[in-house]
């Protein structure tokens, strides 16, 4: 199963090519890594979403990334508890009806994301493209324990925010945290925002037009 990983950042003001320049020139040597974006989401946020052919391949890389992030840390705004930049919730991508292997047409994506070392979460967000309807983040869904972490029944993609939770969440390993995504191809009828009202079949792509289903979390680990 393919596997995703997002990492937010805030860059320091008059610096913002600076780390884009840093981010050009990087060439690391990463094992399954087969691609990836750095996007502008705010006057000074950026977010890097990359694609992985494994969770595994992401742990492994993990040393290298940190190595990257020290050469760009004079650019950075520390972004709260210490942290540089936000890491990030990594998953499989798959759908109701189907499997990222075995990828079958469905409104709904849902992925779950095992905890492998105790963690504490401290914000939350989603992210979506103009087909999305609704977006879900919740830790051990379906048990005694189950919390939602964030709850957006109505999206809308000119309104995105990340989510400070009015109280730390701890997770320890053996936890699942799972995104729910929903679409709705009826906003295709008014076309607005820039929705291609043409039918098409939507995979997961960088383009607005395309879709994706991202739960983001900011967390510290051990």
């Amino acid at each position: 199963m393919g596997a995703y990983n997002v990492v937010r950042f805030r860059v320091k003001p008059g610096c913002e090519q600076r780390f884009i320049d840093a981010h050009k020139k990087a060439r690391p040597a990463f094992k399954g890594f087969r691609g990836g974006a750095l996007v502008k989401t705010g006057e000074r946020d950026f977010c890097f979403v990359g694609e992985w052919s494994g969770l595994q391949k992401i742990a492994g890389a993990r040393p290298i990334m940190i190595g990257l992030l020290d050469g760009m840390r004079e650019y950075l705004e520390d972004l709260g508890n210490g942290l540089k930049a936000n890491f990030w919730l990594e998953h499989g991508f798959f759908t109701d009806t189907g499997s990222a292997a075995n990828p079958a047409a469905s409104a709904v994506s849902r992925c779950d994301r095992p905890i492998t070392t105790p963690t504490t979460i401290y914000i939350a967000a989603g992210h979506m493209h103009l087909l999305g309807a609704s977006i879900k983040l919740e830790l051990n869904p379906g048990t005694s324990q189950a919390k939602v972490l964030l709850d957006i029944p109505r999206w809308d993609f000119h309104w995105q925010n990340a989510y400070t939770l009015a109280n730390p969440i701890k997770a320890e390993p053996g936890d699942i945290v799972r995104v729910t995504c929903r679409h709705d191809v009826r906003k295709r009828q008014h076309g607005g925002h820039g929705v291609p009202k043409t039918p098409r079949y939507i995979l997961w792509g960088e383009g607005t037009t395309d879709e994706m289903c991202l739960g983001i979390l900011q967390v510290t680990r051990g």
